[in-house]
């Protein structure tokens, strides 16, 4: 749930999240801090993931993984990783 800023008008981040539900129902919200982690445990979650190889971003080479959401969805999930496999960065495509 979103809240309202003023009476029927919402926040951009509310609208985004409140038009792509996805993102908290498969646990990609909060990342690596939530017990929700798609990556947490594979086999429950079964998520699509596709390897993209390794990008440049922000000066550091990092390791991308495509998640695909189940069902389904015209948002495109990015993980980035470093050399370590930490979980560095999620960026989405709406």
């Amino acid at each position: 749930m979103a809240a309202f800023v003023t009476p029927g008008v919402r926040s951009a981040l509310g609208n985004f999240l409140m038009t792509h539900a996805q993102i908290f129902k498969q646990g990609l919200m909060g990342g690596t801090l939530s017990s929700a982690w798609p990556l947490l445990h594979l086999t429950g979650h079964n998520p699509g993931l596709e390897y993209a190889g390794q990008k440049k971003v922000s000066g550091s080479t990092l390791h991308e993984l495509k998640y695909l959401p189940r069902g389904g969805s015209d948002l495109q999930v990015s993980l980035f990783f470093d050399e370590t496999y930490q979980h560095v960065r999620t960026s989405t495509i709406a």
